[in-house]
């Protein structure tokens, strides 16, 4: 595919949530990371979840502040998604994701690593949280994304006191806590056998 935009329209578009550059990213690397995948053993569904994670990471990286890219921008992007296939397969055979990787990787692999590692957990967090309550789903917005008081969270949802809106919170993060640690478990169960 032709280049159509400059490194740094990408770069300011990744950052900018510029749809057209999102889609010019899907239209540049879908075949390269589809036929990186299906050549080490993967699916086409496992290189689209990994053209989507590697845009995610890219977008996260480039928003940390004092990031400087010190190659080419397809460089870049094409040691991120090798790196989070690898990534993936050694979950996919361990699940344990280790800090190991060729001593020729390009830079920045730890934190691709770590990035990727905490988008799988955000996923389970996001796919167990909607199994909760509506009661508990709302104490732990209200709590964990809205920062409200407790003594907010009891008055907005009728409780007779603040004690009651930390139990409340204190039981439905165990819950949630416990509906994740099961789906890992689960996970790591499954791929051993």
């Amino acid at each position: 595919m032709r280049d159509i935009f400059s490194e740094e329209d990408i770069i300011k578009g990744i950052k900018s949530h510029d749809k057209r550059i999102i889609n010019y990213l899907y239209q540049k690397y879908y075949i390269k990371i589809k036929n990186y995948v299906v050549s080490n053993s993967g699916t086409i569904s496992e290189s689209e979840d990994i053209l989507q994670d590697s845009i995610i990471i890219i977008f996260r990286r480039l928003r940390k502040k004092g990031f400087k890219l010190t190659g080419s921008f397809d460089a870049y992007f094409t040691n991120v998604y090798r790196n989070i296939w690898k990534c993936h397969t050694k979950q996919k055979k361990q699940h344990i994701l280790l800090d190991y990787f060729p001593e020729d990787s390009v830079l920045y692999d730890n934190e691709i690593l770590k990035m990727y590692e905490q988008e799988q957990l955000h996923k389970i967090i996001a796919d167990k949280f909607k199994v909760l309550e509506k009661d508990c789903q709302q104490v732990l917005k209200m709590f964990y994304i809205f920062n409200r008081s407790m003594k907010e969270i009891a008055f907005s949802l009728e409780y007779k006191n603040e004690q009651i809106a930390k139990n409340k919170r204190y039981r439905c993060l165990g819950y949630l806590k416990t509906l994740v640690k099961s789906q890992m478990t689960n996970e790591i169960f499954h791929e051993n056998e």
